[in-house]
């Protein structure tokens, strides 16, 4: 490894301009300015964000690439599309010259979080492969050409709607662990999202065993003509990006085919799944005459000494002072009958008698 002077700290512009103007065959230079403006930290987040995007196996090896794009004007933007979900960003640097390389993901993001320095300089040169220079570290890394990335999805005839970040996090929290994984139904390998009456929005989903329903009220009318299913991947990748700053708004929309999430300079496309949601309503009861209040953490964990780790299923009794809950499965210790199996009692707030059994309604 040769040593190399250490980067020079340039002041910060950023952008980042359409593949199609950025001039062919001209090498590019990024120099990413130190701390406070931008650094090689808002450079790893524009990776982590593509982290959960890029294709690994993927029958097309581009697919597992990043598009680095950058402009004289100083801005440069970090792609990511698998074909399906894609998320695009512009980030802060001071940009020598123009041009556009796709670099392998993984190898990219694993140097830049390990860079000594927080200036990296990237010079494309030829043949697409890229140097990177961070004070006396310096990399190679063998990149594609730009044409060959396929085209971002452009988010066009969309009508936004500002969106409270905590509030549609919540909601995603909420309901992601009831998506089925069974890909022979894939109208259940999502979320379905509608709009009700004034400006709830309601998120449902089930994988036939359970069912989650959230219903909130957010900003803005959405003017859903009917519900649309949000894949599995674009939610967890929309979770991701919720989670790095829960403050301000964000815009959210939807066209018949696409989701579009947009905060800042990030956007994000999502291709729907094509299907028909089942009718929830017709699982959910109507009205309960019953209703009773435990304890959560109890109920979570009601005997935190030797709480189940894998369980066939679980059981639940009532009692007038007390909710008995029996798991059975692998791994347990036996229980009363002789079969292997666990046993918990959470008291109950109240003293009304009831006892009664769990149904399971199945799509």
């Amino acid at each position: 490894m040769r040593r190399l002077p250490v980067a020079p700290r340039l002041p910060s512009s950023w952008g980042a301009i359409p593949r199609s103007s950025a001039p062919q065959g001209t090498g590019v230079a990024v120099y990413f300015a130190g701390f406070p403006e931008i650094g090689t930290d808002e450079f790893s987040r524009a990776l982590y964000r593509a982290q959960g995007i890029v294709e690994k196996k993927s029958t097309m090896p581009i697919l597992a690439s990043v598009l680095l794009e950058a402009t004289e004007e100083g801005r440069l933007r970090v792609s990511a599309f698998d074909l399906e979900i894609g998320v695009t960003g512009t980030h802060p640097c001071e940009v020598h010259k123009a041009g556009a390389v796709a670099l392998k993901h993984k190898e990219l993001y694993d140097i830049i979080r390990a860079l000594p320095e927080k200036v990296v300089v990237m010079r494309r040169e030829a043949n697409n492969r890229v140097k990177l220079t961070s004070g006396a570290a310096e990399f190679n890394i063998v990149g594609q050409p730009a044409e060959d990335y396929p085209p971002f999805p452009r988010a066009e005839k969309v009508d936004f709607f500002q969106v409270e970040p905590a509030a549609l996090l919540e909601m995603i929290e909420k309901t992601q662990f009831a998506i089925s994984a069974d890909e022979t139904r894939h109208n259940l390998n999502g979320v379905y999202f509608e709009t009700s009456e004034g400006n709830d929005v309601r998120m449902v989903a089930t994988d036939g065993h359970r069912l989650s329903l959230v219903q909130r009220s957010l900003d803005g009318q959405f003017n859903l003509k009917r519900g649309v299913i949000v894949p599995r991947k674009g939610l967890l990748e929309l979770r991701r990006l919720l989670s790095e700053d829960q403050t301000g708004h964000c815009e959210l929309g939807f066209t018949d085919t696409s989701g579009v999430f947009r905060r800042g300079d990030v956007t994000m496309v999502m291709r729907l799944i094509d299907g028909t949601f089942p009718d929830y309503m017709q699982v959910i009861p109507k009205e309960a005459d019953r209703t009773i209040t435990v304890d959560r953490p109890r109920l979570l964990v009601a005997d935190p000494a030797q709480p189940p780790r894998t369980t066939a299923g679980f059981s639940i009794g009532m009692s007038p002072a007390a909710i008995r809950r029996r798991a059975s499965g692998r791994g347990l210790r036996p229980g009363k009958r002789g079969r292997t199996g666990w046993r918990a009692a959470v008291p109950r707030p109240g003293a009304a008698a009831w006892a009664g059994k769990l149904s399971r309604s199945v799509f």
